[in-house]
């Protein structure tokens, strides 16, 4: 359908150009020496999102699946536009507005701040962590990645994808470390004292994969 497919165009380039999207920690970042990607992803943004704009009337029923990837698309790019204007402008106060933030390290001296689209629905890993760094659900594979701190200072990288009903990854970090250096077999993880909180999240943050 051709408005889905300007929908999904339009959340990957606000992915591309938010740069607040969930990155696994295996991957590695290619740096920039300037915006010139940022500004043609922008470009592209802007096109796409008056085609839909002019596309769709005010009575259109429009899905829930659909509504959700624009207010996302909504929220990442004010949510950049939230911390351009006070880098570069010194206008305003700096973003704090983010109940859970996402922190993605460019320079010793700066970190840049991100509002993560399913914080506020968590249930069951807020029991267990001290810190969570992401939440992400991709609606129409069904892969559901989490990334926390545990209160006692071990780091967890999980993906489970909701339509499989299976762990596809899971890995930690020791206390103390940045890095995600322990791979951990499902059966492993079952074993551990926070799993049934995890299973019990993934189960709640499945309603929102969309059914095929």
């Amino acid at each position: 359908m051709k408005t889905s497919k300007i929908l999904d165009s339009l959340l990957e380039q606000c992915d591309a150009c938010s740069g607040d999207a969930y990155i696994p920690p295996s991957t590695k970042i290619a740096k920039h020496d300037d915006a010139s990607m940022a500004i043609s992803d922008l470009s592209n943004l802007i096109e796409n999102a008056q085609k839909l704009h002019d596309m769709i009337p005010e009575d259109y029923p429009l899905e829930d699946w659909a509504e959700a990837k624009i207010t996302k698309a909504t929220d990442y790019i004010n949510s950049v536009l939230k911390y351009i204007s006070y880098d570069v402008e010194g206008q305003g106060e700096a973003p704090t507005d983010s109940p859970v933030a996402i922190y993605i390290s460019t320079s010793p001296n700066m970190m840049k701040e991100s509002e993560d689209y399913y914080t506020d629905k968590l249930q069951y890993i807020t029991n267990i962590s001290s810190k969570i760094h992401a939440v992400d659900i991709d609606e129409e594979t069904g892969s559901i990645v989490l990334e926390f701190e545990t209160k006692d200072g071990y780091g967890y990288y999980i993906k489970y994808n909701a339509k499989t009903e299976q762990y596809e990854d899971i890995t930690i970090s020791e206390p103390g470390q940045s890095n995600y250096n322990k791979e951990m077999s499902e059966d492993e993880f079952m074993q551990t004292e926070i799993a049934s909180e995890v299973d019990n999240e993934v189960d709640n943050l499945s309603q929102y994969v969309y059914e095929v």
